[in-house]
């Protein structure tokens, strides 16, 4: 007769191999997380590819269960959303990819790459608008990156608009100035513009846009002598044969 330590060990071992075993079983013929992520990615990709975007953005969804500090995976999500016309769901999204220390940076450019992408650059123009309703203070950040689009865009009230923002805080800013004659120029307005490259030059006479710019204009419209000095002066910091043979 077995002693009841023995007894006891052999129930242990039995109940091991009746429970233990089908129990690691399981454990081996589920999936890896990697594994799974890229069944999902797949299925996302080919929903995608269909317009089937409610169900491309429910596989996201589970993607982001597994990586939720990716930045690239929330830009996916967003234009998912942004398909289907639900801007509160992709503020959701930048709420939890903040939350998650994902850079907004990285975020915006993930959605401005893949919007333009698919040929839908309003998508980005849409989310980067609604943004400051939900997050003021990234308002002066939102700004910045569509005065970019609008420069992209070459849209000229667009840049008008978003330039003159800009220069709000920073008024002696030569780079949002002549953001914002370029936006004047492509209007067609450029009285405006050449008044916009003279605040330049009274911030750093030597700015090579403004006087390039400046130079040029009054040549083009006729007025030779009222040209040459901007033009000479641009030759003196950068020469150029073309500024030579016009001089």
């Amino acid at each position: 007769m077995l002693k009841p330590s023995r007894n006891r060990f052999y129930a242990l071992l039995t109940a091991f191999l009746l429970l233990g075993t089908p129990i690691l079983h399981l454990h081996a013929a589920e999936p890896t997380q990697a594994a799974r992520f890229a069944t999902l990615d797949t299925k996302a990709t080919r929903f995608a590819e269909f317009g089937e975007w409610a169900s491309a953005s429910a596989m996201l969804t589970l993607m982001l269960d597994l990586c939720p500090d990716s930045a690239s995976l929330y830009a996916r999500a967003i234009i998912a959303e942004g398909m289907r016309q639900r801007p509160q769901p992709q503020q959701q999204l930048l709420n939890t990819a903040l939350e998650h220390g994902v850079p907004i940076d990285s975020l915006i450019s993930g959605v401005r790459t893949r919007s333009i992408s698919l040929g839908r650059a309003d998508l980005y123009e849409t989310f980067l608008s609604n943004i400051p309703q939900n997050h003021p203070w990234l308002k002066r950040t939102i700004d910045a990156y569509l005065l970019q689009y609008y420069i992209f865009r070459r849209n000229p009230q667009g840049i008008i608009t978003y330039a003159g923002i800009m220069l709000q805080g920073l008024p002696d800013s030569q780079q949002y100035l002549a953001d914002l004659a370029s936006g004047y120029t492509l209007a067609g307005e450029y009285a405006q513009a050449m008044d916009t490259y003279h605040r330049i030059l009274a911030i750093n006479p030597d700015n090579l846009t403004a006087l390039l710019a400046i130079g040029n204009y009054l040549h083009l419209t006729g007025h030779p002598h009222q040209a040459r000095p901007y033009l000479q002066r641009a030759n003196n910091i950068a020469p150029t044969p073309y500024l030579t043979n016009l001089l």
